[in-house]
């Protein structure tokens, strides 16, 4: 038996025992882990990958299969909750303010990162890298581009907020349509600017983790790759953090501030003391809800940001290949909440749905109505004209009349009214000219 016949057994399934045997047989079991990742991979997928992912022997297929699995579970309701709010806010005209441009576009980038989820699950059960090297600078490119501008959306997003509370009387500090716009192109901007840089061989895009994803080279010992990865971490990670605990403690601040006047203000005439709790428990809930925020981002982005750290710190040691797989799978995670937390949990976002899923079903269960009543209504329409029309017509076309004739008569002569519940009867001109 071949080491071309194992690896079809390995990629295409078969028992257990049958592979273990093969494996034995056939030596794959005492050969390197580098020799076994150069039999499943072509030769050049496999000389773009890192030497560290070379040293851990290649995953099992259940492993590959598991995380498959959860990419799909996460992939459906991405989809759909992103597709919703952008439906939701481009369908309701209320809803289409210049703050919630931003809420859009936080939308359409984790949608886009959804996108690239089919090309993972296809590598992680067929166990194999789809359209090779290509395939694998695609997925890096819109990893990096959609995670960047999520990140810097979500920043921009606690900024609008800060500005709108602080000075809410301050016609320059609200937002426009136009200052909404310009945002979000600068986001666009900005995140492609480091995304396509690995394209033109400023680092490089890389199989990482179990070699069925890929993302910018972290790896490797080259001091301008190194430059890069430190720098997209202080753009991507440090420079949105700054600005998201900022503008959120900012908030804070100032709520704070404003409730201590209103308090005074309170006690110098003398109003009830239950207005005094109920803005300490506004407070307290304010404080949650940031608390909230800050720690979901946090959550989400530092784990990959810590990687890459330990991937350009040299401590490498530290990774293996599930370690570098868990990252991702919170970055992709978010993708999913994001919506949610920033769009679908509003009370306008669920008033604008309720109303479009009422209506939905409004609609359906009219149009039943209306064809069930247009049946009914026809067969007896249809019986109340040839009646009046054998009332009106000479005794001679009574019977000599055709048939087609006659029924197209009835048609015109019967106007339904689905609203009054009964069909009304109009003599068209055609009818008296005859």
């Amino acid at each position: 038996m071949t080491d071309s016949t194992v690896l079809t057994n390995w990629t295409d399934g078969g028992s257990e025992e049958k592979r273990e045997t093969d494996f034995v047989s056939t030596g794959w079991a005492h050969r390197s882990p580098i020799d076994q990742w150069r039999e499943l991979l072509s030769p050049e997928y496999f000389n773009i990958v890192p030497d560290l992912w070379l040293q851990f022997p290649p995953p099992s297929i259940e492993a590959h299969q598991v995380l498959g699995a959860v990419y799909t579970l996460i992939m459906v309701p991405g989809v759909l909750g992103n597709v919703l709010l952008i439906w939701i806010v481009c369908s309701t005209k209320a809803l289409r303010t210049p703050s919630h441009i931003l809420v859009v576009n936080l939308a359409i980038s984790d949608f886009l990162m959804m996108t690239e989820i089919p090309l993972f699950i296809y590598n992680s059960f067929c166990q194999k890298a789809a359209f090779g090297v290509w395939g694998c600078q695609l997925y890096g490119f819109i990893g990096a581009l959609t995670g960047t501008t999520a990140i810097m959306t979500i920043a921009a997003m606690a900024g609008e907020r800060y500005y709108s509370i602080s000075r809410p009387l301050d016609p320059s500090r609200r937002m426009t349509r136009a200052r909404a716009t310009v945002i979000v192109v600068c986001i666009w901007i900005y995140s492609f600017t480091f995304s396509v840089m690995p394209l033109f061989r400023i680092n490089q895009y890389v199989p990482e983790g179990y070699l069925s994803s890929c993302s910018f080279d972290y790896l490797t010992s080259d001091l301008k790759s190194r430059v890069y990865v430190l720098v997209f971490f202080i753009a991507a990670w440090c420079v949105p953090m700054v600005i998201i605990c900022l503008s959120y403690f900012g908030i804070i601040f100032i709520v704070r501030k404003k409730q201590f006047i209103y308090q005074n203000q309170e006690q110098g005439i003398n109003l009830e003391r239950f207005n005094i709790q109920k803005h300490r428990k506004n407070e307290i809930k304010l404080s949650k809800i940031v608390f909230a925020l800050i720690s979901f981002w946090m959550i989400s982005w530092t784990p990959y940001a810590m990687v890459a750290l330990l991937g350009i710190s040299f401590n490498q040691k530290l990774l293996t290949p599930t370690i570098s797989m868990v990252p991702a799978l919170f970055c992709k995670t978010a993708s999913v909440i994001d919506p949610f937390l920033y769009g679908l949990s509003h009370p306008r976002f669920k008033a604008a749905l309720k109303k479009k899923v009422s209506c939905l079903h409004i609609t359906n269960k009219n149009t039943k109505r209306k064809r069930s009543f247009n049946i009914h209504s026809f067969q007896h329409a249809s019986l109340e004209s040839r009646e009046s029309l054998d009332r009106q017509l000479p005794p001679i076309n009574r019977y000599r009349g055709d048939s087609s004739e006659t029924s197209f008569q009835n048609i015109s002569l019967t106007i339904i009214h689905p609203q009054k519940g009964r069909p009304k009867r109009k003599y068209s001109n055609s009818f008296s000219n005859h």
